[in-house]
């Protein structure tokens, strides 16, 4: 599904798989604002209880989206995690071949990040 893009087919996906009609009322875009929305309860926590250690264990994005979407999500997403200094975990650094996981962030043939760009991003740099 594009990333950013258009909310409408995240609100079909939501309809289809939940039967809710009404999803994401309040966004017309799948962006940077809905991801700020819906990890605002994670960072208002952290910040009200700095004794504790809050992080994003796992997160990540399928293998066969497009690339661009893929690194458009994480950089936004790993852009508000620096921002709020929340460690961060993406998910899945390496898969094997043909073994269903497919949030590989390498090739399956080289075993070799799949952009500079994507490197740059889960490091924190973009």
């Amino acid at each position: 599904m594009p990333y950013p893009g258009d909310i409408d087919i995240y609100r079909d996906c939501r309809r289809y798989i939940w039967g809710e009609e009404n999803a994401y009322p309040e966004f017309t875009r799948m962006d940077k604002e809905f991801l700020r929305h819906e990890t605002a309860p994670a960072f208002e926590f952290a910040g009200k209880h700095p004794d504790k250690i809050v992080w994003c264990g796992e997160f990540g994005t399928i293998r066969h989206c497009p690339l661009e979407y893929r690194e458009n999500y994480m950089r936004d997403l790993i852009s508000m995690l620096k921002e709020h200094r929340m460690a961060y975990c993406v998910w899945n650094y390496l898969s094997t071949p043909n073994d269903g996981n497919r949030f590989s962030l390498v090739d399956d043939d080289r075993r070799r990040i799949l952009s500079p760009e994507l490197a740059a991003i889960i490091a924190g740099k973009r």
